[in-house]
């Protein structure tokens, strides 16, 4: 079994944490599980091809636990030009509806489902 250390290791992490964390919040300890239990998992889905700078985007910044859609049909360097501009719009129609369009709301219930749309852009 090729990943028996680092399972195991995982394992380790999240009972230490778990029993460490007793006196903490009951929302904290989930959180710091629920980041032991990422980091093992996106750790596990690591492959060999992935280096440099390659690896690194994968583990830092990329959500998703499988580098096959991470890496595409393009190669590193080249960019979709179309993908980032809607990425970067949809981004900005919720920086607006969050930070802008809901303090002007009348009341808290709108107020709070326009930030809640905002919020999914």
């Amino acid at each position: 079994m090729p990943h028996g250390n680092l399972i195991f290791e995982t394992s380790v992490t999240f009972c230490s944490l778990a029993d460490f964390a007793s006196h903490w919040p009951a929302w904290l300890v989930m959180w710091g599980m629920s980041v032991v239990i990422f980091a093992g998992v996106k750790a596990l889905s690591w492959r060999a091809g992935l280096r440099g700078w390659a690896g690194w985007g994968y583990a830092l910044l990329w959500p998703g636990l499988d580098p096959r859609p991470f890496m595409g049909e393009r190669g590193p360097g080249q960019v979709d030009w179309w993908g980032a501009g809607m990425a970067a719009g949809k981004m900005g129609l919720g920086v607006l509806l969050l930070w802008g369009v809901a303090r002007w709301c009348p009341t808290g219930i709108l107020a709070g489902w326009v930030g809640m749309v905002g919020l999914i852009f």
